[in-house]
Protein backbone atom coordinates (compact mmCIF):
# COMPACT_ATOMS: atom_id res chain seq x y z
CA UNK A 1 0.00 0.00 0.00
CA UNK A 2 1.12 3.19 -1.14
CA UNK A 3 0.39 6.91 0.71
CA UNK A 4 1.26 9.70 -0.47
CA UNK A 5 3.97 8.37 -2.95
CA UNK A 6 5.61 6.79 -0.21
CA UNK A 7 5.60 3.23 1.36
CA UNK A 8 2.53 3.01 4.06
CA UNK A 9 3.59 0.34 6.60
CA UNK A 10 1.32 -1.00 9.53
CA UNK A 11 2.50 2.45 11.89
CA UNK A 12 -0.36 4.12 11.22
CA UNK A 13 -2.65 0.91 13.08
CA UNK A 14 0.04 0.63 16.07
CA UNK A 15 -0.98 4.46 16.29
CA UNK A 16 -4.37 3.58 17.01
CA UNK A 17 -3.57 1.95 20.18
CA UNK A 18 -2.75 5.19 22.02
CA UNK A 19 -4.37 7.93 23.06
CA UNK A 20 -3.99 11.35 20.71
CA UNK A 21 -1.76 12.94 23.29
CA UNK A 22 0.51 9.12 22.28
CA UNK A 23 -0.56 7.38 25.86
CA UNK A 24 -1.05 4.01 26.13
CA UNK A 25 -1.62 2.35 29.55
CA UNK A 26 0.29 -1.09 29.44
CA UNK A 27 0.08 -4.89 31.59
CA UNK A 28 3.32 -3.44 33.29
CA UNK A 29 1.15 -0.74 34.99
CA UNK A 30 3.27 2.14 32.91
CA UNK A 31 2.17 4.44 31.11
CA UNK A 32 4.04 4.53 27.57
CA UNK A 33 4.30 7.28 25.07
CA UNK A 34 5.03 7.84 21.73
CA UNK A 35 5.06 11.37 20.43
CA UNK A 36 6.40 10.01 16.64
CA UNK A 37 3.30 10.54 14.07
CA UNK A 38 5.13 10.22 10.93
CA UNK A 39 7.40 7.69 9.11
CA UNK A 40 8.61 8.10 5.83
CA UNK A 41 10.15 5.37 4.09
CA UNK A 42 11.07 4.93 0.69
CA UNK A 43 12.99 6.56 -2.61
CA UNK A 44 12.82 10.03 -2.93
CA UNK A 45 12.50 10.70 0.57
CA UNK A 46 15.75 12.69 0.82
CA UNK A 47 14.73 14.32 -2.14
CA UNK A 48 11.16 15.33 -0.77
CA UNK A 49 12.84 16.58 2.52
CA UNK A 50 12.25 20.37 1.93
CA UNK A 51 8.99 19.53 1.08
CA UNK A 52 8.10 17.59 3.88
CA UNK A 53 9.75 20.54 6.25
CA UNK A 54 7.61 23.23 4.80
CA UNK A 55 4.19 21.41 4.58
CA UNK A 56 4.63 20.72 8.56
CA UNK A 57 6.87 24.02 9.86
CA UNK A 58 5.97 27.23 7.01
CA UNK A 59 8.49 28.44 4.32
CA UNK A 60 11.05 29.39 6.70
CA UNK A 61 11.80 27.65 9.67
CA UNK A 62 14.96 27.38 11.98
CA UNK A 63 16.48 24.13 11.94
CA UNK A 64 20.09 22.77 14.07
CA UNK A 65 21.17 20.26 12.36
CA UNK A 66 23.14 17.79 13.82
CA UNK A 67 25.40 14.63 12.50
CA UNK A 68 28.73 13.43 12.19
CA UNK A 69 31.68 13.68 9.80
CA UNK A 70 30.63 10.35 8.49
CA UNK A 71 26.69 11.17 8.76
CA UNK A 72 27.23 14.49 6.92
CA UNK A 73 29.24 12.88 3.84
CA UNK A 74 26.08 10.23 4.03
CA UNK A 75 23.54 12.82 4.02
CA UNK A 76 23.74 15.52 5.82
CA UNK A 77 24.88 17.86 2.93
CA UNK A 78 22.40 16.63 0.72
CA UNK A 79 19.86 17.18 3.61
CA UNK A 80 20.80 20.41 3.80
CA UNK A 81 21.07 21.81 0.15
CA UNK A 82 17.08 20.10 0.06
CA UNK A 83 16.18 22.36 2.85
CA UNK A 84 15.84 25.44 0.63
CA UNK A 85 14.29 28.64 2.64
CA UNK A 86 15.48 27.20 6.06
CA UNK A 87 17.29 28.99 8.09
CA UNK A 88 20.18 26.12 9.10
CA UNK A 89 22.29 25.81 12.20
CA UNK A 90 24.70 22.68 12.35
CA UNK A 91 27.41 21.00 14.40
CA UNK A 92 28.69 18.26 13.00
CA UNK A 93 30.75 16.15 15.59
CA UNK A 94 34.18 14.46 14.69
CA UNK A 95 33.98 11.06 12.99
CA UNK A 96 36.83 9.77 15.37
CA UNK A 97 36.89 9.47 18.49
CA UNK A 98 33.40 8.22 17.69
CA UNK A 99 30.84 10.16 19.45
CA UNK A 100 29.77 8.75 22.35
CA UNK A 101 25.89 9.37 24.03
CA UNK A 102 26.87 11.09 27.12
CA UNK A 103 25.10 14.21 29.16
CA UNK A 104 28.50 16.04 29.10
CA UNK A 105 27.92 16.04 24.88
CA UNK A 106 24.22 16.56 25.72
CA UNK A 107 24.70 19.44 27.43
CA UNK A 108 26.90 20.94 25.54
CA UNK A 109 24.73 20.24 21.98
CA UNK A 110 21.55 21.37 24.27
CA UNK A 111 23.55 24.69 24.88
CA UNK A 112 24.42 25.65 21.28
CA UNK A 113 20.85 24.31 20.05
CA UNK A 114 19.08 26.99 22.76
CA UNK A 115 21.54 29.77 21.65
CA UNK A 116 20.52 29.53 17.92
CA UNK A 117 16.32 29.00 18.96
CA UNK A 118 15.36 26.65 16.18
CA UNK A 119 11.94 25.61 15.46
CA UNK A 120 13.34 21.70 14.73
CA UNK A 121 16.24 19.35 15.88
CA UNK A 122 17.10 17.32 13.05
CA UNK A 123 19.51 14.46 13.35
CA UNK A 124 21.27 12.90 10.71
CA UNK A 125 23.14 9.83 11.66
CA UNK A 126 22.59 6.12 13.32
CA UNK A 127 21.86 5.55 16.96
CA UNK A 128 24.64 7.87 18.62
CA UNK A 129 23.51 10.41 16.79
CA UNK A 130 19.60 9.76 16.87
CA UNK A 131 19.98 9.82 20.36
CA UNK A 132 21.77 12.53 21.29
CA UNK A 133 19.14 14.46 19.34
CA UNK A 134 16.17 12.92 21.13
CA UNK A 135 18.20 14.00 24.57
CA UNK A 136 18.83 17.36 23.55
CA UNK A 137 14.56 17.52 22.42
CA UNK A 138 13.58 16.06 26.14
CA UNK A 139 15.62 18.55 27.67
CA UNK A 140 14.16 21.76 25.57
CA UNK A 141 10.53 20.48 24.69
CA UNK A 142 11.68 21.18 20.87
CA UNK A 143 10.83 18.51 18.28
CA UNK A 144 13.26 15.97 16.98
CA UNK A 145 13.35 14.45 13.44
CA UNK A 146 15.98 12.13 12.39
CA UNK A 147 17.29 11.56 9.12
CA UNK A 148 18.38 7.73 9.34
CA UNK A 149 21.85 6.38 7.89
CA UNK A 150 21.44 3.15 9.44
CA UNK A 151 18.62 0.89 9.03
CA UNK A 152 18.97 -1.55 11.44
CA UNK A 153 18.85 0.99 14.25
CA UNK A 154 15.49 1.24 16.40
CA UNK A 155 16.71 4.78 18.03
CA UNK A 156 14.09 6.55 15.50
CA UNK A 157 11.05 5.65 16.64
CA UNK A 158 12.03 4.66 20.71
CA UNK A 159 11.43 7.06 23.15
CA UNK A 160 14.39 6.68 24.97
CA UNK A 161 18.24 7.41 24.55
CA UNK A 162 21.05 4.84 25.40
CA UNK A 163 23.81 7.12 27.58
CA UNK A 164 26.78 6.21 27.76
CA UNK A 165 27.99 5.95 31.63
CA UNK A 166 31.55 4.05 32.86
CA UNK A 167 30.53 1.95 29.51
CA UNK A 168 27.49 0.83 30.60
CA UNK A 169 24.43 1.98 28.51
CA UNK A 170 21.41 3.41 31.01
CA UNK A 171 18.33 4.77 29.33
CA UNK A 172 17.50 8.38 29.18
CA UNK A 173 14.92 10.14 30.71
CA UNK A 174 14.87 7.65 34.06
CA UNK A 175 18.08 6.28 34.07
CA UNK A 176 17.50 2.23 33.98
CA UNK A 177 18.87 0.17 31.72
CA UNK A 178 16.59 -1.11 29.27
CA UNK A 179 12.80 0.03 28.20
CA UNK A 180 10.71 3.23 26.70
CA UNK A 181 8.78 6.58 26.86
CA UNK A 182 8.58 8.74 23.66
CA UNK A 183 9.01 12.56 23.07
CA UNK A 184 8.69 13.84 20.42
CA UNK A 185 10.06 12.83 17.10
CA UNK A 186 9.11 12.00 13.06
CA UNK A 187 11.54 9.74 11.39
CA UNK A 188 12.76 10.63 7.76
Amino acid sequence: MEEDGFHSYHFKNFLKAYSPQGARACSCEREHRVATRSIYLGEGVLKRSGEILTAKFGASPAVWVLSDENTEKAAGSELKRRLKGARLHSTVLPALPEPKTTYALAGALRRQAEEVSPDLLLSVGGGTISDLGKMVSLDTGLPNWCLSTSPSVDAYVSGTSAVNREGTAYRHPDGRLGSSAQQSGSAL
